[in-house]
C-alpha cells in the first residue's frame, strides 16, 4: 500500500517555507505522492451551510486567497527528488 498527502494551498501553512518543510519532510519519509487542489476562484461569501464541515461554515477563509495549483506544484518539484506530484481535480474557466 502506499501512502500520499494533501498539501495546504490555503491558509497560514500556505507560503513558500512552510510548504517546502512539507514537502521535503514527506519526501524523506517515503510518502508516495503529495496532492495539491485547485481553487484559485473562491466566493467571498456563501449564504448556504457547507454540507463538508461539521459548523456548515466554507473553510475557504475570509480572504478566499489560493495558491495556484501547477505553480505550486513546480516549485515542489525543484525542492525534492522521489514523491510523486499530483494535481487534484482542475478547475478550468
Amino acid at each position: 500500500m502506499q501512502f500520499g498527502f494533501y498539501l495546504p494551498n490555503n491558509g497560514p501553512t500556505a507560503r513558500p517555507d512552510p510548504l517546502a518543510e512539507i514537502a521535503r519532510r514527506g519526501d524523506s519519509l517515503g510518502f508516495h505522492c503529495m496532492v495539491v487542489g485547485d481553487h484559485i476562484l473562491v466566493p467571498t461569501a456563501v449564504n448556504s451551510p457547507y454540507p463538508y464541515t461539521v459548523g456548515g461554515e466554507f473553510p475557504g477563509g475570509e480572504s478566499g486567497e489560493y495558491l495556484e495549483q501547477l505553480t505550486l506544484l513546480s516549485f515542489l518539484a525543484g525542492i525534492t527528488t522521489n514523491i510523486r506530484l499530483v494535481p487534484s481535480v482542475m478547475i478550468v474557466p
